[in-house]
């Protein structure tokens, strides 16, 4: 008997089902961004700036003028300040609001930075103000800066007409969480910079953002600025940001839930979902130094990837900001 068929005389049979290929996801840190972390380190190495401050500079003298700058986290100091003010003066510089928040500022700085706001300039300069539209200037987190020198930075900046808000509020503006402080090993690095098991680490360095920016029409300093603040993931972000800074410092801002005052429950720093008794995560900014310990590692703690981006791809990863 011959085999039988439910193909008729004359039809093609189709082709057998094929498994769908599963779709590669790209590498995050693909030759666009490799590139602008050359060319910013090609920049910075000579640089005696921190680096973010010194492509900020380019940003704010730039054309399309920029509205907001953050360098935050960014190791700026009192003897820095007359470098931003200079930028502040140029003619390009549109910023409306400036970050400088968890930086080593002090009073000094402040009053610095707040006399420069204050001089009027004359004609012949060219403009009536330094940083004439911004109005207003984060500082929180910068532990030198006092109470009584912020109120009299604000005291100096009313009397000179100059509707500039210096928030002092500790907290990271636009802070998204990096990875999580997993288990921290007794007497290693990240130990004794006093990281906790159950930390959200938002900043690591001049890394601050896990969305990839926008690769359109912009400056090469906000380019460059963007390669060096897009974290990708641990191995490819932190560990050779750890190699690169061995036996030197690394600023880091956790996020960290602080209990409230006569709360039981767990130690401080403990993850989970917000209960009762339990404050709102402040953030706090530590100092690590990678170096050789008896453990394994330059860090001493595990690092912990968030679940929702696991195997997704840059644009998957966190929604875009509005």
């Amino acid at each position: 008997m011959l085999p039988t068929s439910t193909t008729k005389i004359g039809q093609v049979a189709a082709p057998p089902a094929q498994p769908a290929k599963k779709k590669e996801l790209r590498n995050l840190d693909d030759a666009f961004w490799k590139e602008q972390k050359q060319a910013a380190a090609a920049i910075l190495a000579n640089e005696r700036l921190p680096p973010l401050l010194a492509l900020g500079i380019g940003i704010i003298g730039a054309t399309p003028e920029t509205a907001s700058l953050r360098l935050s986290n960014g190791g700026v100091r009192d003897e820095h300040m007359p470098a931003l003010i200079d930028a502040l003066h140029h003619s390009e510089c549109g910023l409306t609001e400036l970050d400088l928040a968890f930086n080593r500022l002090t009073d000094d700085g402040v009053r610095a930075l707040t006399g420069a706001l204050c001089r009027k300039l004359t004609s012949a300069e060219g403009f009536q103000c330094c940083g004439f539209e911004l109005a207003r200037v984060h500082l929180g987190g910068n532990e030198g800066i006092t109470v009584a020198g912020l109120d009299a930075a604000r005291a100096a900046l009313a009397a000179a007409g100059r509707d500039i808000a210096l928030d002092a509020t500790r907290t990271l503006r636009g802070a998204r969480q990096l990875c999580v402080v997993g288990k921290v090993f007794d007497g290693s690095p990240a130990s004794a910079a006093g990281l906790r098991t159950g930390d959200e680490i938002v900043a690591f360095g001049t890394y601050h953002t896990p969305v990839e920016p926008k690769k359109g029409f912009t400056t090469n300093p906000q380019r460059q600025y963007d390669a060096i603040t897009y974290y990708l993931d641990v191995s490819r972000t932190v560990a050779p940001l750890l190699k690169e800074h061995v036996g030197s410092t690394v600023d880091v801002v956790v996020a960290r839930r602080r209990r409230a005052e006569g709360a039981d429950g767990g130690p401080e720093g403990e993850g989970g979902a917000q209960g009762e008794g339990v404050a709102p995560r402040e953030h706090v900014q530590l100092t690590l130094v990678p170096t050789e310990w008896d453990g394994a590692g330059l860090l001493g703690c595990k690092l912990k990837e968030l679940e929702a981006n696991k195997g997704r791809t840059a644009a998957q990863r966190l929604p875009k900001d509005d």
